[in-house]
């Protein structure tokens, strides 16, 4: 993205996407974190 000059159609565009990967992101980032709990509740057993 760096280095690009985007319209500001482009902008537009890009950001609508960008929100769409908001909350994908922060799902597999719980999902990560409960795996890692459960590992390692299942480690102190």
């Amino acid at each position: 993205m760096k280095g690009k000059v985007l319209t500001p159609s482009q902008l537009m565009k890009s950001s609508k996407e960008d929100e769409s990967l908001y909350p994908k992101m922060r799902d597999s980032v719980n999902a990560y974190k409960f795996i890692e709990s459960q590992f390692s509740k299942s480690c102190q057993q």
